[in-house]
């Protein structure tokens, strides 16, 4: 029943997605759109670019920790597979 649950439950996300991307009038959602896959392009290589400082120099290790962080929350967004 879980699995059923599941399916039911993404379905209704995608009706919800495709709804308010109809009711967007001029922009149908790209807005949405691009802002993820920006974030989605870009999240990777900056925690990929602060590890290499983080490495040359020793500093900025918080930093470094908070991005992976970040990285890791944004893996966790559901919205990217309706967009």
């Amino acid at each position: 029943m879980d699995k059923v649950n599941k399916y039911l439950n993404e379905s209704k996300e995608a009706q919800v997605i495709r709804d308010w991307a109809k009711n967007q009038s001029r922009t149908g959602g790209r807005g949405l759109r691009d802002a993820y896959y920006s974030v989605a392009e870009n999240i990777e290589k900056f925690a990929n670019e602060l590890n290499i400082l983080v490495g040359d120099t020793g500093d900025f290790s918080n930093d470094l920790k908070n991005a992976v962080k970040a990285r890791d929350a944004f893996r966790k967004i559901t919205l990217g597979k309706y967009v």
